[in-house]
């Protein structure tokens, strides 16, 4: 049977007000002071909690005599969303971008629930009986991904043990429950920025001796989906989306650049080599149909920075199913997903 938290409770109190409030006041990444300063300083009792890893990050230490050592992230920051839920909580925050742009913000990616819950599993670890040291860290710029480069240089792994558990939120997951994923867990992504060039023009009467970029880009926008439909086997995993457009600032004239910011996700290396290889072909070889010039041709650059690889379980995290049976009282399963990789997933079912 199980048992759920209910309202009333004073721990489950105040982790809704500490939901609500990281809800409605998010920070974008590289600017998560406030985020931090709440999450890292309150963490709990009896924590020794850095702060100022790489940058607004920080890490919050608990220890409990001799034992192992386990070390859980969440992020921080939130996205340039505006939102709409009309929720009594929604966030009403407005601000400047890194490009000078006003936009609104949001936790639209569940970081700020992830937060509260390793906020939980601090506080649920002092009422139990349990040897040890966990290591909270509190990564700031996830969306950027640059924030986990920016703690590793600031000597994440030097200074602290170096033992990580990811966790994520997913929506599909009941209330109350944990599972894991063994061989692929999370996607690689690579982010692209990509400038189609042609010759500017007005619309009339020249417009026949321009290569318009528009056209081009609206082309190539279309011929990308082919990539995934077309070009990997549906046992494989990949996704190229194009994120944002623009190009032009007159309604009569013919504009010389389109920019365009592409996601790519995929779970083998191999992969997402070959699907990053498709994207200039195509890119190149559509432009080139069109008679655009080798000196005009599309710039295809991967942002490396913004760009993270695959993240692979430990085969050896299956002995997390029984610490957490252990620890949680709840049933642990297992079983196979389509693609005949093994799943692991735990259900929370604490005993009265």
């Amino acid at each position: 049977m199980q048992r759920r938290l209910r309202t009333g409770d004073a721990r489950v109190d105040s982790l809704v007000q500490l939901y609500e409030h990281l809800h409605r006041n998010p920070e974008l990444s590289y600017y998560e002071e406030k985020t931090a300063a709440r999450l890292g300083r309150g963490a709990t009792r009896h924590v020794d909690v850095t702060e100022n890893v790489g940058e607004h990050g920080f890490v919050a230490v608990m220890r409990n005599s001799d034992g192992p050592v386990v070390m859980e992230r969440t992020d921080l920051g939130g996205l340039p969303v505006v939102e709409q839920t009309g929720r009594g909580y929604a966030s009403d925050v407005r601000t400047s971008d890194d490009q000078g742009r006003d936009v609104g913000v949001m936790h639209a990616c569940g970081h700020d629930i992830r937060m509260v819950v390793r906020r939980r599993g601090a506080g649920a670890r002092q009422e139990r009986r349990w040897r040890g040291t966990v290591v909270m860290i509190g990564q700031p710029a996830e969306e950027r991904v640059d924030g986990a480069r920016l703690m590793l240089a600031d000597g994440l792994f030097e200074k602290f043990p170096n033992r990580i558990r990811r966790g994520a939120a997913r929506g599909r997951r009941p209330a109350g429950g944990q599972g894991g994923l063994h061989a692929g867990l999370c996607d690689g992504e690579r982010r692209f920025g990509r400038h189609h060039r042609a010759r500017r023009g007005r619309t009339q009467p020249g417009r026949y001796k321009t290569k318009d970029p528009v056209v081009l880009a609206a082309q190539i926008v279309l011929a990308l989906q082919t990539i995934v439909s077309r070009e990997t086997s549906p046992l494989d995993s990949a996704v190229v989306t194009v994120r944002s457009i623009h190009g032009g600032d007159k309604h009569n004239v013919i504009s010389d650049e389109v920019k365009m910011q592409l996601t790519v996700r995929t779970y083998a290396d191999e992969t997402r080599q070959r699907v990053l290889d498709s994207i200039r072909r195509i890119s190149l070889y559509t432009a080139s149909g069109r008679s655009v010039p080798a000196d005009r041709e599309p710039i295809v650059t991967v942002l490396e920075k913004e760009s993270t690889p695959s993240t692979y379980n430990d085969p050896r995290s299956q002995n997390l199913a029984g610490v957490a049976e252990n620890i949680g009282g709840g049933e642990c399963g297992r079983n196979r997903s389509r693609d005949g990789r093994r799943r692991l997933f735990v259900v929370w079912a604490n005993r009265r």
